[in-house]
């Protein structure tokens, strides 16, 4: 099932969150048992295929009488039941950075050659014999640490570059529209004793419209976010205005 499908592929990438969160060092160790760990919990929170009627309110009242604990407790009038947030399985406690730099580490162990400080110049291309039609090949590679550049050649090149996805796109075609909007989120961290380790805050309307999250973070506690036009950088810098907001909000 479409939904069923979607947690797995979600937990997969939280399990893998959460290990990184633990430390570098452990990822390769703690890759597969804190991804079926995850996937275990999360399938927990799942009694009733999602082609089935909603559960009725005893059954509900059961579920919230046999968990011992929820992510998210939402308090309020009209409320009509309660929810698990599969995209926080991580309970707040996602690294990014030190989950991508996990990620590369463990593909170099597998083989991949990985390599930062890098920009990519220009595109190669090359001619298929078999269509005729001119594609992708390969890219010139600039080491911005020594300036020395050399191509590097590919069966096939993906394009991962995130923010800078448009960029890339103009160097196979200069013509080419952008289809990325770039966007600036915000998030404030104050001492840990404004939030219980395994408890956070969720408000769904702030004075704009819209969600504030107040969450435990690696012992501290972590406020957000904005969503702002931006544009695209390598050293974004939170503004005044969005820190203002958001200490505002909380």
């Amino acid at each position: 099932m479409a939904f069923q499908k979607a947690v797995k592929g979600t937990i997969l990438v939280g399990g893998g969150a959460l290990a990184t969160v633990l430390g570098l060092s452990q990822f390769a160790h703690y890759r597969r048992k804190q991804m079926n760990l995850a996937y275990v919990k999360a399938a927990d929170c799942i009694s009733e295929p999602v082609n089935r009627e909603p559960p009725s309110r005893e059954a509900q009242l059961l579920t919230l009488q046999n968990t011992s604990e929820f992510d998210i407790l939402v308090i309020g009038g009209g409320a009509t039941g309660s929810g698990c947030a599969l995209d926080a399985v991580t309970r707040g406690q996602h690294n990014d950075a030190r989950m991508n730099l996990a990620i590369a580490l463990t593909a170099a162990r597998y083989g991949a050659a990985t390599a930062n400080y890098m920009e990519v110049v220009s595109l190669l291309k090359k001619t298929d014999p078999q269509t005729g039609k001119v594609r992708v090949s390969g890219a010139r590679c600039k080491d911005v640490l020594t300036g020395q550049e050399f191509d590097v050649r590919a069966k096939c090149v993906i394009n991962a570059t995130g923010p800078f996805t448009d960029s890339v796109r103009k160097m196979d075609d200069k013509d080419a529209a952008a289809i990325c909007q770039p966007s600036a989120g915000v998030h404030i961290v104050m001492p840990g004793y404004y939030s219980p380790e395994s408890m956070g805050l969720l408000d769904p309307a702030t004075s704009d419209g819209r969600v504030i999250f107040f969450l435990p973070w690696q012992k501290m506690t972590i406020a957000g976010t904005t969503d702002t036009p931006t544009d695209v950088t390598h050293h974004p810098i939170p503004s005044e205005e969005d820190i203002n907001f958001i200490l505002n909000e909380v």
